[in-house]
């Protein structure tokens, strides 16, 4: 998709600049290359969006030590991430998801919404009627909580006696969102443009190293919860190379979760035709996994790349 316009950066420094976040589960650490590349010109959002991994970072950005949840992030161990890490028995998802709001709630400076310094606004999906819930005021933890419910991966969020679900099932980069909040240019930034077509997000059944550490452990924890779930990942033969219950479930993970990706893409297109962002930025994350939450750091520079390739794209940014 091409931008709406030529875009300088004279425009971008003196409009309301709006920035998107897309969803993208590990992929979400590019977010944090791009806002960093970004700030070191100067362009600072007047507003931000979020969806999914969007809103966890657009919150410690918008409401946090936005500093010191970046340097802890992406040096994360894998023990730690491990520690985040809270099975639920079977229920309507793996994990209940507080863990990892606990962590984010180390860094956040604000309770709501609308003490976000920029506003924040990010979504979910009521999980009965498939409508957009959107929050841009309210406690800011459960709005966060609801945003990142991928399906079968966390329990839902709540709202009352509303069910919610990540908000990447009906609008996975919300670019709508920035506009309800008077974005007058508005950058998008998708993870998910470039990683379905590839022979580098495979399901990786014999990788090895600390990620596969930290993954088999965390299935080994969920597992222990949920004996039930144990018993029917461990029904197949065992005289298949690399079958046990940790390589089956990490196939599980990465077959539930693409396939959202790949309804999150199809349903990205037909937005965008309608509502497209002034800029659209696509960092390149195809060898990244879905799960590869060890390699933020990673991430983080590709999506300072993606960001200094457009900066330097622009006509009239003085160049060191």
């Amino acid at each position: 998709m091409k931008n709406a316009y030529p875009m300088t950066f004279s425009r971008l420094r003196s409009a309301k600049l709006g920035i998107a976040l897309g969803g993208g589960a590990a992929r979400g650490f590019a977010h944090i290359g791009f806002l960093r590349e970004f700030a070191k010109v100067g362009l600072y959002p007047a507003c931000l969006s979020g969806c999914s991994i969007g809103a966890f970072v657009g919150a410690a950005y918008a409401g946090g030590d936005w500093t010191g949840f970046v340097q802890r992030v992406l040096a994360m161990h894998w023990r730690e991430l491990l520690a985040l890490v809270d099975p639920v028995l079977p229920r309507c998802g793996l994990m209940g998801g507080d863990k990892a709001l606990e962590f984010l709630a180390e860094f956040l400076r604000v309770e709501n919404l609308e003490d976000c310094s920029p506003p924040l606004a990010v979504n979910a999906t009521d999980a009965v009627t498939g409508e957009e819930v959107i929050f841009t005021n309210g406690p800011i933890i459960p709005a966060i909580r609801a945003s990142i419910a991928l399906p079968g991966m966390f329990t839902p969020g709540q709202q009352g006696n509303r069910m919610l679900l990540d908000g990447g099932l009906v609008n996975p980069l919300p670019v709508s969102l920035c506009r309800q909040l008077g974005a007058e240019v508005i950058v998008a930034v998708d993870l998910n443009a470039h990683v379905l077509n590839t022979d580098h997000c495979r399901f990786e059944e014999n990788a090895t190293g600390a990620w596969s550490d930290a993954v088999k452990d965390m299935v080994r924890k969920i597992l222990e919860k949920q004996p039930l779930l144990a018993r029917y990942v461990s029904s197949e033969p065992d005289d298949k190379p690399n079958t046990g219950p940790s390589a089956r479930m990490l196939g599980l993970f990465e077959v539930l979760i693409n396939s959202i990706y790949i309804m999150q893409r199809t349903l990205n297109r037909v937005r965008l035709e309608k509502d497209p962002p002034d800029v659209l930025i696509a960092p390149e994350l195809r060898a990244y996994r879905l799960l590869d939450f060890l390699k933020g750091k990673e991430c983080s520079e590709v999506g300072a790349k993606a960001a200094q390739e457009f900066l330097h794209s622009l006509p009239d940014l003085e160049k060191p």
